[in-house]
C-alpha cells in the first residue's frame, strides 16, 4: 500500500507541474513549451490528424518540423525544407494537398520535439 501512495504522489506532482506550465505558456506570449493537435492531412504520414506534437522552442535548421505564423486563423504545423534571401520555405509532407509558404525566420513559434499519435499501436488501433 506504501508504494501505491508512492507512486500516486508522484503521479500527482507530475501532473501538477505539467498543468501548471501549461498555464504558463498560455499566459507567455512566446512559450517556451507549446502543444498543437494536427489538423488535416497536409503532414501525413508523419503526423495525421488529430495527433498531439510538443514544439519547443529553439533554433530551427532544415528539415525541422515546425509550427509558424502565416498570419492565418491559426498556426501551422509544416517541414522547412528551403532558405533563401532570408525566409523560410515550408511545405507539408503530403505534397498532393499541403500549401506551401514562406516565411520570415522569426515566425517558426517551435520546433518539434515529439508526437503523441491519435491511435496508439500498443492498445490495438489499426
Amino acid at each position: 500500500m506504501g508504494r501505491f501512495i508512492r507512486v500516486l504522489a508522484i503521479v500527482l506532482i507530475i501532473l501538477g507541474l505539467l498543468i501548471a506550465l501549461h498555464l504558463v505558456c498560455l499566459l507567455c506570449k512566446h512559450p517556451l513549451l507549446r502543444l498543437v493537435q494536427v489538423a488535416g492531412d497536409s503532414m501525413e504520414p508523419t503526423l495525421s490528424e488529430g495527433d498531439r506534437v510538443l514544439f519547443v522552442r529553439r533554433a530551427w535548421q532544415l528539415g525541422d518540423i515546425v509550427v509558424a505564423d502565416v498570419q492565418e486563423d491559426v498556426p501551422v504545423v509544416k517541414r522547412i525544407l528551403d532558405i533563401a534571401n532570408g525566409e523560410l520555405y515550408l511545405q507539408g509532407d503530403n505534397t498532393e494537398v499541403s500549401a506551401t509558404y514562406w516565411i520570415t525566420p522569426d515566425r517558426i513559434q517551435g520546433v518539434m520535439l515529439c508526437h503523441i499519435p491519435l491511435r496508439l499501436p500498443c492498445c490495438g488501433a489499426e
